[in-house]
């Protein structure tokens, strides 16, 4: 995960000229749902997703995987009761930024949590409270792979925890082409993955399907015609991807680019961890 560190680390400040907000910088898509009529509200609406979750298991922990500067962990703290909010990043910048948030010098207080690292570490993402929500917005696809990534998190969870993953895919029956491979390679996301794939690997690591939703037409996509000028963008720039902010351009030129190609898709899954 050391690329991916860097890749946050050194594309932080700009995250943060694009997104202005009076708190933390959310880094994941909007979502423009029936009835969402701010680009604040389509930035929450995900948090609302998870916090309607929270709030109807009663759950004692939620665990962002990839949380950034802390802009779900600052949703939950606003809105629901949860009493143990933890997240986990990889970037030391992204981390300072959300311990500021929270006016947490240490990173840690009962109710707050931060830890810096990779979250496919063991025990990194073990928390006692239970029972418990992983969350990973838009950041499985960082993992060396979604089995990788299953696994990780099955084997710090117990039967009856909850990960809920809202992410790209790719339709069904794609695996590799040039803007699927570019999109790779700028944005560090080697594991993104079709959703009929994902689920294989999550049978095979202990997790059982509890809801599937399609967000597609509620995010940005690009006119066919449009997607080819980002085609030829991210084609432009691929060769010097291996620079953060460089690969940040040509990754996301790419994505929109497979959007109006018909290449990508935004979902949501639910899992629960099945007993042994």
């Amino acid at each position: 995960m050391k690329s991916v560190a860097k890749y946050y680390d050194e594309n932080s400040l700009w995250f943060g000229l694009w997104e202005r907000t009076s708190g933390p910088i959310p880094v994941h898509r909007r979502v423009w749902a029936p009835n969402v009529r701010s680009g604040r509200a389509a930035l929450d609406y995900v948090h609302s997703a998870v916090a309607t979750i929270a709030r109807k298991r009663g759950v004692a922990s939620v665990i962002d995987l990839g949380c950034g500067t802390g802009a779900l962990l600052s949703f939950l703290h606003n809105h629901t009761g949860v009493p143990h909010l933890m997240g986990v990043t990889a970037s030391r910048v992204q981390a300072s930024e959300a311990r500021r948030w929270m006016g947490v010098r240490d990173g840690s207080t009962e109710r707050w949590e931060v830890r810096v690292g990779d979250f496919l570490a063991p025990g990194l993402i073990r928390a006692d409270h239970r029972p418990r929500i992983f969350t990973a917005i838009e950041s499985m696809v960082h993992a060396p792979s979604a089995r990788a990534f299953l696994q990780a998190v099955a084997d710090a969870a117990e039967p009856g925890d909850e990960l809920f993953v809202c992410d790209d895919f790719l339709a069904a029956g794609v695996r590799s082409c040039r803007v699927v491979d570019r999109f790779r390679a700028g944005w560090r996301a080697p594991a993104v993955t079709t959703v009929a794939d994902l689920l294989i690997a999550a049978e095979a690591t202990g997790w059982q399907l509890v809801d599937a939703q399609d967000w597609t037409p509620w995010v940005h996509q690009p006119s066919r015609a449009v997607a080819q000028l980002f085609d030829l963008a991210s084609g432009a720039l691929h060769g010097l991807s291996r620079f953060p902010f460089v690969g940040n351009l040509s990754g996301g030129a790419a994505l929109r680019a497979g959007y109006g190609m018909g290449i990508f898709s935004y979902r949501v899954l639910r899992l629960r961890k099945a007993a042994a």
